[in-house]
């Protein structure tokens, strides 16, 4: 079909952000397929995970490669070790936490495409693969900022 191209990587392969301190690297996006579908390989730092927050347009799917998450889906929360499965429709309020003492590993599939963008946004790419940069104190505002224009709302907890 016109505008598709198989997608061959090996391993380490794709372009890589670092997105929140957790390496995202995106093996096919919907500049790819036009505009099907996201698949994103995260290695997640321990304690590390996005806030709490809700898609009004993406479902998202979760596989556990390595390590142990704890998610929030909806009402449930819940454990998940490696070769987990954790499907979560648009509209239902989510977030994911690496409980492990190493880094984690998930295979992020989101549908349809286009989220990357919010991630590229808000991500720096990643020249050195081993190291995050420094956390930009910034960075929620910018979330903030970018979530309405994504259908995303970002539940923040209360400070004070």
């Amino acid at each position: 079909m016109a505008g598709h191209r198989e997608i061959l990587l090996n391993q380490g392969e794709g372009n890589a952000f670092w997105v929140l301190g957790d390496l995202y690297t995106f093996k096919i996006t919907g500049k790819e397929n036009q505009g099907a579908f996201t698949i994103i390989e995260q290695i997640i730092q321990p304690q590390g995970g996005p806030p709490p927050h809700i898609h009004h347009r993406e479902d998202e799917a979760f596989y556990v490669l390595e390590g142990s998450f704890s998610f929030l889906c909806g009402d449930q929360q819940r454990v998940f070790g490696a070769g987990s499965f954790v499907y979560i429709p648009k509209g239902t309020l989510h977030t994911f936490k690496n409980i492990a003492e190493r880094p984690g590993k998930l295979m992020v599939t989101i549908t349809p495409a286009g989220l990357e963008e919010f991630f590229y946004a808000i991500g720096t790419p990643a020249a050195d693969l081993s190291t995050p940069p420094a956390f930009d104190p910034g960075i929620i505002e910018k979330i903030m900022q970018l979530a309405k224009d994504y259908q995303m709302e970002v539940k923040l907890p209360a400070m004070g």
